[in-house]
């Protein structure tokens, strides 16, 4: 079966537009796109969290990390992704938010966090950079996958709106959903 990863050039390249902008709720064009592969490699819709408390998972070190996005099926902890705008923040601190945020889930996973979650959940993040810094984000997200810390991650800005690392975010995270709805296929049929 063929991933399907919902035309994620054009609406990637829109979302980020938005966040350049500035406009309220601009992190919830690509939060839509990864809900809509999600639902399109076999996820139910209601597995998909993209605002209320169930964005809120435990944490280690912090009692808790809010994501922008959860994909829960069956009470298993499927993804989380994080979308972090550095336009008017410091891009530095957005990716120690990130190691924060990815070392915390790996360790309420470790720690049985999500008792049906036999494999850790993909973990995965977006950061909208500014132009001048892009190349040296999109570095770091390179060693954010290096070192394990997360699953995938890509830098985006208004001068490169799409990467290959993003393409690479984006085909990880369906191929990730679409095995999750295949096991799920898989037990309801045995």
């Amino acid at each position: 079966m063929a991933l399907n990863l919902c035309d994620y050039e054009k609406r990637a390249h829109a979302a980020v537009q938005h966040i350049l902008k500035a406009r309220t709720g601009a992190k919830n064009g690509l939060a839509y796109l990864f809900a809509e592969v999600a639902t399109a490699n076999g996820l139910p819709s209601k597995a998909i969290t993209m605002r209320g408390p169930l964005l809120t998972l435990p944490g280690f070190f912090r009692p808790t990390n809010t994501w922008d996005l959860v994909v829960m099926h069956e009470g298993q902890l499927i993804a989380a992704l994080g979308i972090k705008s550095a336009v008017e923040r410091d891009p530095y601190a957005c990716i120690a938010e990130a190691i924060s945020d990815a070392v915390d889930l790996t360790a309420q996973h470790r720690r049985g966090a999500w008792q049906h979650t036999p494999r850790p959940p993909f973990i995965g993040f977006v950061f909208v950079a500014p132009d001048a810094l892009v190349d040296d984000v999109d570095t770091r997200c390179g060693d954010l996958i290096q070192q394990r810390i997360c699953d995938s991650a890509a830098a985006l800005s208004e001068r490169t709106p799409l990467t290959q690392r993003f393409g690479e975010l984006v085909s990880n995270f369906a191929g990730r959903c679409a095995a999750a709805a295949t096991l799920h296929s898989l037990r309801v049929a045995s």
